[in-house]
């Protein structure tokens, strides 16, 4: 008789990384005053950073306007499919370090994206925020039948 058996285990910082250069659409957390929101972004890579776009009038876009460089915010990434034998989930706690990208970088989906990468919705490519990531980490849900 079998049985299913379910593994947490943590990823490695490059894991993760590799998990969000592969990706275009994730979440990013953050706190206005009035309690925690989470917002779906399109993103890239670039460097060490992430790149995330939203429109100026969102409150994402004015958590920007309020707070600008410095401000923290949580991004999240996951792949979490019923029945799958893996599940995953990438966490980066983050700085706002700008509203604009770093001269030379590409727009959001960057050039080279997967061609199924997922264009920003209407209107929520008017800002790019620069997310600089003060901590990665993750972990996965491994399933096991025994």
């Amino acid at each position: 008789m079998t049985h299913d058996v379910v593994r947490m285990e943590p990823l490695t910082v490059s894991e993760c990384w590799d998990r969000l250069r592969e990706h275009r659409v994730g979440r990013v957390g953050f706190d206005r005053g009035r309690g925690p929101r989470i917002h779906p972004v399109s993103y890239a890579v670039r460097g060490g950073d992430l790149f995330v776009t939203t429109s100026r009038d969102s409150e994402l876009g004015m958590f920007a306007a309020l707070f600008a460089d410095g401000g923290t915010v949580s991004f999240e990434l996951d792949e979490i499919a019923d029945g799958a034998v893996e599940q995953w989930s990438v966490l980066v706690g983050a700085r706002v370090g700008g509203s604009e990208p770093a001269p030379g970088t590409p727009p959001v989906p960057a050039a080279g994206a997967p061609r199924d990468a997922v264009p920003p919705p209407d209107g929520h490519d008017e800002l790019v925020l620069r997310l600089v990531p003060v901590e990665v980490t993750g972990r996965r849900r491994v399933l096991e039948r025994r």
